[in-house]
């Protein structure tokens, strides 16, 4: 499949790379549909994601998998009111559920800003103010969902919060 992007893939030289490499990207480009569906449809069994937390969790995931469940993210997020151009502030982590999300938010056209779960509230609540951003999604972090609760009443642009990996009151 990555034969639709680039020119060539062997070179003889460094020299001849850099003079010969070329990546042919398509007018609308869009990660989700042409690169994760396009090795869903392709190679619905090719591993995409393999993911081990610092618990001992491990879960592999195929690209028809990432497929799947980013398709279903983006179907609850647009359900939420998200759309193209929207900003989508996230404290995931490097989380299984940062990419579906990612994925999902490339799917709808929307902008993901990857935050880390250090964070302050003074920092959530400039940032989220500054990019008018529309949802928060964080993971079960106490941290980072305390400083995120504590924000919550001066983030004027954020209309939903979303907590990915254990339900909670609120």
């Amino acid at each position: 499949m990555y034969r639709k992007y680039i020119n060539r893939e062997e070179f003889s030289s460094y020299e001849e790379f850099k003079k010969e490499y070329k990546i042919n990207i398509p007018e609308n480009f869009n990660f989700a549909y042409d690169i994760v569906d396009g090795w869903a449809e392709a190679e619905p069994e090719k591993k995409a994601l393999w993911y081990l937390d610092d618990h001992g969790f491990e879960r592999e995931f195929t690209f028809a998998e990432i497929s799947l469940l980013s398709k279903k993210a983006a179907s609850f997020l647009k359900s939420l009111g998200i759309k193209k151009g929207d900003r989508v502030m996230t404290f995931l982590r490097r989380r299984w559920e940062y990419w579906v999300m990612a994925t999902a938010l490339h799917r709808i056209g929307a902008i993901l800003i990857p935050s880390s779960v250090q964070m302050t509230k003074k920092d959530i609540i400039y940032r989220a103010n500054s990019a008018g951003v529309k949802l928060i999604a964080a993971a079960a972090d106490e941290y980072a969902i305390s400083q995120v609760e504590a924000a919550r009443p001066e983030c004027t642009t954020v209309e939903n919060y979303v907590l990915a990996g254990e339900n909670r009151e609120g």
